[in-house]
Formats: C-alpha cells, sequence, structure tokens
C-alpha cells in the first residue's frame, strides 16, 4: 500500500515550529517530547516521495522548511546549554566556598 506522500508534511512541520515556539521559552522537557514525536513520523511512516515533480518541489520544500527551523532550534539548545553550564559553574563555586566557610568556622 503506498502512502500518500503530503499527509505527513505538515504534521511533521507543525511539531517542528512548535519545537521552535517551545525552545524560545527554554521548555525542554517538553521539547524532548516533541522531538520524539516527530522522529516517530519521520522514521516510521516517513513519507514517499511523490512520482510528480510538482509534488517532489512540495517535499523538497518541507524539508527545507525542517532543516532551516531545526538550525534555529539548535542554535536556541546551545544557547540553553551554554547558559545551565554557567549555572552549574556558579553553584559549584558556592558549594566550594560554603566548604571553605565551614572549615574556617570549625577552626575557630
Amino acid at each position: 500500500m503506498v502512502k500518500d506522500s503530503t499527509i505527513q508534511w505538515p504534521r511533521i512541520i507543525e511539531l517542528t515550529e512548535r519545537m521552535l515556539r517551545t525552545a524560545e521559552t527554554a521548555a525542554w522537557d517538553e521539547l524532548v517530547q516533541l522531538e520524539e514525536e516527530r522522529r516517530a513520523l519521520i522514521y516510521t511512516d516517513l513519507p514517499v516521495l511523490p512520482a510528480d515533480p510538482q509534488g517532489q518541489e512540495a517535499v523538497k520544500c518541507a524539508v527545507q522548511q525542517i532543516l532551516d527551523t531545526d538550525r534555529k532550534v539548535i542554535d536556541l539548545c546551545e544557547i540553553g546549554q551554554r547558559e545551565l553550564a554557567e549555572k552549574i559553574r556558579s553553584f559549584q563555586i558556592g558549594q566550594r566556598a560554603q566548604r571553605a566557610y565551614g572549615q574556617a568556622y570549625r577552626n575557630l
């Protein structure tokens, strides 16, 4: 049975756009869920490339839109990753300072 390739692409694009909006709000757990849902569509129900040139062009445009949006999502994830790393470093510095103050207090 041949699937209609036009059916899945709008849903995949919709999920991709939702991923971007979710990354913009730093809702990382939700982003992971959306990406998993999208991946399932892409890999499980991979749309078949249409035989007609017009359909192929539509799929090509859809894939390019997905790739462009994915780049934006990746950029936002990298920013979030750097921010998280900085928070972890600050937390570790605070822990070291707390231990140092604790040792100094016990040595009084």
